[in-house]
């Protein structure tokens, strides 16, 4: 063989190489754009969802106030319910004749 021979057969495998590698290049940009599509897509997706999550934490913090209010409201009530049935069973007991003493109960 000679040089020049040995020297196209060469040329030729790295020509061959070079075009296998930018071959390579063009497949990866080409999945690199898919990938910041794909990325773009959930980054889209993820802000909606973060928009959604923080209305929802307000509806959700609302109903806990509302909540709350009920609840102190309510336990005033049992509490002023509880007052008044005192008040009854003190009345009953005086109106069949007993006494707080007599019952052992005091103020």
């Amino acid at each position: 063989m000679t040089t020049n021979t040995r020297y196209k057969t060469r040329t030729s495998t790295a020509t061959a190489t070079l075009t296998e590698i930018l071959e390579d290049i063009k497949n990866a940009e080409a999945r690199l754009a898919e990938v910041a599509k794909q990325t773009e897509k959930f980054e889209t997706r993820l802000v909606t969802v973060q928009e959604e999550v923080r209305e929802k934490e307000a509806v959700v913090l609302k109903l806990d106030k509302k909540i709350q209010k009920n609840k102190k409201k309510l336990e005033q009530e049992l509490a002023l319910d509880d007052k008044w049935m005192d008040i009854l069973q003190d009345e009953m007991w005086a109106n069949m004749g007993y006494t707080e003493e007599s019952i052992g109960r005091r103020s």
